[in-house]
């Protein structure tokens, strides 16, 4: 019994630590989507990996309300790209997705801190 209480303290304790890291994290990918889109970067193949992750790093930010804007874009837009080949390409109106997005996360973010 006190093992399942020391366990249920220690995420208590650990529980905020685990929450920023993962913003730090989303909004890591967020820069390294925007890097590359301003790098004129437009190739499914080099996007599709940093898009799944954000992705999947915005579902797992239980902060967020399920209906937040910036998380069903990028949702739309890891869907977009999973069903283009490799070897297409997103056009420069498409590639502006990513910012508006960043900065409705950042936004929420400040709001929270």
């Amino acid at each position: 019994m006190s093992s399942q209480i020391n366990f249920q303290s220690f995420v208590l304790l650990i529980g905020p630590f685990c929450t920023r890291k993962l913003i730090a994290d989303t909004v890591a990918l967020f820069i390294t989507a925007m890097d590359k889109l301003r790098l004129d970067i437009r190739s499914m193949d080099e996007l599709f990996g940093d898009i799944k992750d954000l992705s999947d790093s915005l579902s797992r930010l239980s902060i967020l309300p399920p209906d937040f804007e910036g998380k069903e874009k990028v949702g739309k837009w890891y869907k977009t790209l999973s069903e283009m080949q490799a070897a297409d390409n997103i056009t420069d109106n498409q590639a502006r997705f990513v910012i508006p997005s960043y900065l409705k996360l950042k936004g929420f973010i400040v709001k929270c801190f």
